[in-house]
């Protein structure tokens, strides 16, 4: 490992990593950055947003170590937006580019915050650079662009993905206000990205991914647990169906599930469980709810027990039950809820786009007797 700063300098960059669990990919992401010449001087500030006690242990290790320049503890989850903004906020007064990397980027090539930085300086009208993720699908799908100095990139128009080094001048970041907070507490996949970029994108400045700067993503992290994959499956089904217009500045928004309230955890097989479901919308919608019980060995659903609900633009309640069979197993299972649209073609209902995917861990234990 080495020092990414010469003792007493000031840094040119600001590098913030936002971390939340998962402690593994995050020590693997500062492992990547502090071993691979950066190219230039940066601080390395890392924000937990309010992480397990081994995460945080994990951190103030790197931070002795002294390859960490600030560790900024919060002690819960704000949100992306809100996290990356309390590490940027802590930048040195002097430092004059900002950096975004998730904890579950790896950076590759030598010198790529240089390139970004030369981008940023010499290339006309580019407000936002990044590094170029090669494995990640939709971004190497993108055209490779030759600017006019002979500098390859990829467009940000195609696709936008700000996780991997997105990086811009401090300036910049103060005029535009910083990244937005203003999005309801149930999504914490905040699209900071997005709005970011939509603000740059209006004041006429490109967004590019440049392709000497090579970073790769740890994929193997959405196959690894099963709660965040669950999690980030849910956020992005937020995101599409109610949050995105948000950054667009639509006041509509679609049906989402916003609380659950079970009578009691523990059930006996052949019981029926039964849940109430809270809604919440701005408008109203003909909605399908379905309800299953997972876990590794067994899946029990009911497509009896299938409701349609006309949701109210507030908050609408109803009850869901699902039937156990005689024959569950005992055990700990999750509690799976799917809200989705219910369109009416040719006078018949048909189930359409997917709402809203609540999965909630361990939330259910089917026992054999009830005490």
């Amino acid at each position: 490992m080495k020092k990414h700063k010469a003792q007493n300098s000031t840094p040119l960059v600001t590098v913030v990593v936002l971390s939340y669990h998962r402690a593994p990919y995050t020590d693997r992401t500062l492992q990547a950055l502090t071993s691979i010449d950066a190219g230039v001087d940066f601080e390395l500030i890392v924000v937990d947003n309010g992480s397990d006690a081994d995460s945080v242990a994990a951190l103030q290790a790197w931070e002795q170590s002294g390859l960490i320049d600030q560790l900024i503890l919060l002690p819960n989850n704000l949100g992306t937006s809100a996290g990356f903004n309390t590490g940027f906020q802590a930048a040195h007064p002097h430092t004059q580019f900002l950096t975004k990397l998730d904890n579950d980027i790896l950076v590759i090539s030598p010198q790529w915050l240089r390139q970004i930085v030369d981008t940023l300086n010499n290339e006309e009208n580019v407000g936002i650079a990044s590094t170029d993720m090669i494995n990640h699908t939709s971004v190497q799908k993108l055209p490779v662009l030759t600017l006019p100095s002979g500098r390859q990139v990829r467009d940000w128009h195609g696709w936008r993905a700000g996780g991997g080094g997105m990086t811009f001048r401090k300036e910049l970041y103060q005029q535009i206000g910083g990244f937005r907070t203003d999005f309801p507490d149930e999504l914490k996949l905040m699209p900071d990205d997005l709005a970011f970029y939509s603000s740059v994108t209006k004041m006429g400045l490109c967004s590019y991914y440049v392709c000497a700067a090579q970073s790769s993503l740890q994929l193997e992290l959405d196959n690894s647990f099963t709660d965040y994959r669950s999690w980030k499956i849910r956020q992005y089904q937020l995101l599409s169906s109610r949050f995105f217009n948000i950054a667009k500045g639509a006041s509509h928004f679609a049906p989402f599930i916003s609380a659950i309230h079970l009578a009691t955890s523990s059930w006996q097989a052949g019981q029926r469980l039964i849940v109430e479901i809270t809604l919440t919308s701005s408008l109203e919608q003909l909605c399908w709810i379905g309800m299953s019980l997972i876990n590794g060995q067994q899946s029990h659903s009911d497509p009896y027990s299938d409701i349609v609900v006309r949701s109210k633009a507030g908050q609408t309640t109803v009850l869901r039950w699902l039937q156990l069979p005689m024959n569950a197993q005992p055990g700990q299972y999750d509690l799976v809820i799917r809200l989705s649209a219910l369109l009416i073609n040719e006078n018949r209902l048909q189930v359409g786009t997917t709402l809203d995917l609540l999965r909630q861990g361990g939330a259910v234990t089917i026992v054999n007797n009830l005490a």
